[in-house]
């Protein structure tokens, strides 16, 4: 239901009805597992008591439609289909509990011609929805007046199951909705919902019925046939046989399941992106009418190949004069389909031949289409490379998935030449096969050629371009052994400044002008620092109060706020290594006027190492020197800052990483192979995502798919080139940029920018902390504003010149991220390594046009 409706009328955010029964969950809570559980629940009652109050042995009457929303949202039987209807788990009435059955939905949309809102209607096939259906399906979908009594009025009568799409799905459109929907459908029309279980959608011009199977593991339908053979099966039999790249055959119609995308065709030729000269301009004499497709399809004997396995010679006569025919053949065009030509005056029909080896082996060789920019399909159907470049671009540019550009090119024929257009299946076999003939380098591809095979700059982001889940089994990913010994790295509480979390709260709200202390407070603050042993901060508090103000100063605000964040000490001295730590004490320790002229060069020293500790300085030096209480500030926070890295064990030993074929596994670095498996580390023994959270208050939400995997996570460089993606398995988290920048990189990157470099750096540092010492974790400007409880050691505004940082577009991310949307209809339902595949493919076209405008 549209948001606006919340402010006229009551909003059903919940299935729960206003009269629920005593002692009933809402649908955002979890209902208990039994009603004898000994677990003390509070819950609500009529009376206003609590469970505390109850005998814990009573028993708590969960509603059956409470029970049935929870239930469909943790199991996620919820499927929109693309032609715009629901299929839903049915349910006991009576305990709410899911069934093995689907039951059918169709959507019906109301407009309000006055107020120009509209609203969804979920109609029900079931016996109790079936008569409001029935009502609503034929009415006009315009309504002029009563607009909301209308609503309410109707959806106050829903079943069970409309009741529960209409919670599911309408306030969660963006989450549900099928990626085609919208899209006009050509009947008949199948849609595989999942493998395991197994649930198919058909839809023929009778109506959708429902393939599962049953505890025989029979395919049955929800036809009047049932387990008897129908055309629903038939139907998807034949669908299944035809696409078996875009989804797994069950076992019941092929005993041998492919789990993996196999594409065949006759051509083997590699085509060149762009084409040769020599086939550019035969391509534009096609285009212009000047010159023709030959009508004998015959094969030219390879220069690279001139034998046959056997090492016989092909043989060189002429195949049309010694009637080596394959057969008759039609050639696909964007307009047309050709299956006669002129030729010496008259038409003669389009004929492929084949080339004998000049031994006994009976080899053949084949014909491959390339010089004539033809792809030989199946030595019937030639397509012309004008489509298939045609759809490239199409895919690369714009959002049209492989079945709206069939429906153009269908449309295109009927009205320009009346010629029948290629079938879907076939042109699908022809552009994938298409597809893997490209030249594409993977591995210069997925290099740029300024930052090399190790980037120093690193951008990198999560993007929702996700597959289907269920299928994400198939490839391999890489794990830690069994026997490896954990490792230990740092902990959060050696890292912070200030080890207490009510006192960094008061010293936050003391370097806040807006809110100060109070004296009862400041004193509670001076407490605690006392408490805690930090000396120089106490001075530098006493020399600061000394005219009784419980304010910080201007001078020193915003560098006690960074050091009353939560997170790590080392965040106000990225990138320092211990070298320069070590040059920064020695320097405060000479007291000398770095702010005069004579001592320049110790200055900048200082202002590209130590930018935020700079900003201090300048800040409060006195005729270029720094006073005592500062400097004893900065020489504690730079001990502190060295605690991460003390305790991380000097030699860690990694196991060998397993072998990477190329679109089997989910990750995809070509000019970054894996150096060694990832390890195990006794943070992921204590819980690794609850203790990052604690460390830091900035988190990544995200809506989950119920049947697509959350999405990919990618890596560029500065330059806008992408050096490849990692498939996530679960929603993003740092895990996933931690294990390609430790597997894949000899050396951390000096620079890390990511939207949630704050938990990703507290990742690390609970992990490898010496191995990303020099790095700098860094938020990209966008997001920047929304970590408001960060240091702003991770604000990449912070470090002006340093490493050119100001110069770098923090954005590239997002823009590809923009462009890979684009695909998202197309490869979400994919088998996942034909995902991967197209993923790749768009990626390496996009970085081509990087790297051509360096």
């Amino acid at each position: 239901m549209p948001r606006e409706f919340v402010s006229k009328k009551r909003r059903r955010s919940t299935f729960v009805r206003p009269t629920q029964q005593p002692g009933s969950f809402d649908d955002g809570q979890r209902p208990p597992s039994s009603p004898s559980s000994k677990r003390r629940r509070v819950v609500e009652t009529a009376t206003g008591q609590s469970s505390s109050d109850i005998d814990i042995n009573a028993s708590i009457v969960i509603p059956p439609r409470t029970n049935y929303l929870y239930s469909l949202r943790h199991t996620q039987r919820v499927y929109q289909l693309e032609t715009g209807q629901c299929i839903i788990a049915d349910c006991d009435t009576s305990t709410g509990q899911l069934k093995t059955s689907y039951v059918i939905l169709d959507k019906k949309t109301f407009h309000c011609s006055i107020e120009r809102k509209e609203m969804n209607i979920y109609l029900c096939r079931c016996p109790s929805g079936s008569g409001q259906r029935d009502r609503l399906l034929p009415m006009c979908d315009r309504i002029s007046t009563e607009f909301y009594d209308f609503y309410y009025q109707e959806t106050d009568n829903q079943c069970f199951h409309a009741e529960a799409a209409t919670s599911v799905l309408d306030d969660n459109m963006n989450t549900y909705t099928s990626a085609a929907s919208g899209e006009e459908v050509v009947l008949p029309h199948v849609q595989q919902l999942s493998e395991e279980p197994l649930l198919v959608a058909v839809e023929m011009e009778s109506g959708i019925e429902l393939l599962q199977k049953n505890r025989s593991k029979n395919i049955i339908c929800t036809c009047t046939h049932g387990k008897r053979q129908c055309q629903h099966k038939l139907k998807y039999t034949e669908w299944v046989l035809e696409q078996s790249q875009s989804i797994l055959i069950t076992s019941e119609l092929q005993d041998n399941r492919p789990t993996r995308s196999v594409f065949t065709c006759i051509s083997k030729n590699r085509i060149k992106t762009p084409l040769s000269l020599e086939q550019q301009e035969l391509y534009r004499n096609y285009e212009s009418g000047q010159q023709s497709f030959p009508v004998h399809l015959i094969p030219r004997i390879p220069p690279n190949q001139p034998d046959c396995s056997h090492g016989f010679q092909w043989d060189a006569a002429d195949p049309v004069e010694e009637g080596w025919i394959v057969g008759k053949a039609t050639i696909y065009k964007e307009g047309c389909s050709l299956t006669h030509l002129e030729h010496d005056g008259s038409k003669h029909a389009i004929t492929v031949y084949y080339r004998r080896s000049s031994g006994d082996c009976n080899c053949k060789l084949e014909y491959d289409g390339y010089h004539d920019l033809l792809l030989n399909l199946n030595n019937t159907d030639m397509v012309y490379y004008g489509v298939l470049f045609s759809y490239l671009h199409h895919m690369l540019e714009g959002r049209n998935p492989l079945a709206a550009c069939h429906r153009a090119y269908s449309h295109s024929h009927m009205f320009l030449s009346g010629t029948k257009c290629i079938p879907l299946h076939k042109l699908r076999l022809a552009w994938n096969s298409f597809a893997r003939l490209l030249d594409v380098d993977w591995n210069t591809g997925f290099l740029c050629p300024q930052c090399g095979d190790q980037p120093r700059v690193i951008v990198c982001d999560g993007t929702m371009l996700g597959c289907r889940k269920d299928l994400l089994h198939r490839l391999g990913h890489e794990s830690p052994t069994a026997d490896q010994t954990p490792m230990a790295g740092s902990r959060h509480r050696d890292r912070v400044f200030v080890g207490d979390a009510k006192t960094r709260k008061l010293l936050a709200q003391y370097a806040s002008k807006s809110t100060p202390l109070s004296p009862e407070e400041y004193q509670e603050l001076v407490n605690g620092v006392q408490r805690l042993g930090l000396t120089s901060l106490m001075d530098l508090l006493s020399e600061q109060n000394s005219g009784g103000s419980h304010t910080a100063p201007s001078s020193v605000a915003s560098f006690l706020k960074d050091i009353a964040r939560n997170g790590p000490a080392s965040s106000l001295l990225q990138g320092a290594s211990s070298g320069t730590v070590q040059q920064l004490k020695d320097l405060l320790a000479r007291d000398i006027p770095i702010f005069r002229n004579e001592w320049c060069a110790s200055l900048r020293f200082v202002q590209q190492s130590f930018p935020i500790i700079f900003k201090l300085l300048s800040k409060t030096h006195v005729n270029g020197y720094i006073p005592v209480t500062i400097q004893r500030l900065v020489r504690d926070i730079l001990d502190a800052s060295s605690k991460a890295f003390v305790q991380s064990p000097s030699s860690r030993t990694y196991s060998a990483p397993a072998a990477e074929e190329l679109f089997q596994n989910t990750g995809f670095f070509p000019a970054l192979p894996r150096l060694h498996r990832k390890g195990t580390y006794t943070m992921d023994k204590a819980g690794q995502d609850s203790t990052c959270r604690t460390q830091t208050e900035c988190r990544k939400y995200a809506n989950g798919h119920p049947t697509l995997s959350p999405g990919i996570f990618t890596i560029f460089c500065p330059h806008g080139v992408c050096y490849g993606f990692e498939v996530m398995t679960r929603y993003e988290s740092p895990e996933v940029p931690f294990d390609i920048f430790k597997t894949r990189f000899n050396v951390a990157p000096e620079v890390i920018i990511y939207d949630n470099a704050c938990r990703l750096h507290a990742y690390c540092l609970n992990r490898e902390p010496e191995f990303f010492r020099n790095s700098l974790f860094l938020v990209d400007r966008m997001h920047w504003h929304n970590h408001r409880s960060c240091s702003s050691g991770y604000n990449i505004d912070s470090y002006g010149d340093l490493l050119q940082l100001n110069q770098i577009n923090t954005q590239v991310n997002e823009q590809a991220n923009a462009g890979l949307a684009r695909i998202k209809s197309q490869l979400a339902y994919m088998l996942p390594d034909n995902f991967i595949f197209h993923a790749a493919l768009y990626l390496s076209f996009r970085n081509d046009k990087k790297k051509a405008a360096l």
